[in-house]
């Protein structure tokens, strides 16, 4: 991997730092002294980032691109019954691969990070409907999305201060901080639109 985007990194490109997302699962570990002595070698600053284990969802290749492929594979015809088959058939599909399918798969990456910074670091989120290709047709698609202005992290609070609150008054707080990430989402998807 390192010597091809070595390679292929254009000149004013080769200043700029390369990253390089990582699925961090176990047998992919790598030795991370060695790659960066390659990177010197190859004169690149390439960084690795490392997405948490059993993540899918910040990931873009588990969140689109896999199953992408593979739906593209499968209406291409598939492939036969051996590996030589199953090669040519996903060679196939990612040639015939539209890459704004693949900008379309980053702004839903991009909206699940916003989404988990506004859950406090949790997964536990829905992700809702952005409206991509009714974006892409007006041709207003962004490319990136802005970071979701931040709700920010509660302070911990003591369990004495716990046992102290009334029921309803918790239920109205978590009311309010639905009200408010909802908000904040909505204005990001109009902000997209506009």
């Amino acid at each position: 991997l390192l010597p091809d985007i070595a390679r292929k990194c254009p000149a004013d490109m080769r200043a700029r730092t390369i990253w390089i997302q990582h699925d961090n699962a176990s047998p992919h570990r790598i030795n991370m002294t060695a790659f960066d002595l390659r990177c010197r070698e190859l004169k690149i600053d390439c960084r690795l980032c490392l997405q948490p284990a059993q993540s899918p969802d910040m990931n873009v290749c588990d969140l689109t691109f896999f199953r992408s492929i593979q739906t593209l594979y499968y209406k291409l015809g598939g492939g036969g019954r051996n590996i030589d088959s199953l090669i040519a058939g996903v060679d196939n599909a990612f040639a015939m691969y539209d890459p704004i399918s693949l900008n379309r798969g980053f702004l839903s990456l991009l909206m699940n990070f916003n989404l988990v910074l506004q859950n406090d670091g949790t997964n536990v989120y829905a992700t809702p409907h952005m409206k991509k290709q009714a974006l892409e047709r007006k041709g207003t698609l962004p490319v990136t999305l802005p970071v979701i202005p931040f709700i920010g992290f509660e302070d911990e609070e003591s369990d004495e201060d716990v046992e102290d609150e009334d029921d309803s008054e918790t239920e109205d707080e978590d009311e309010e901080e639905e009200v408010a990430l909802n908000e904040n989402i909505e204005w990001l998807i109009d902000g997209i639109d506009n």
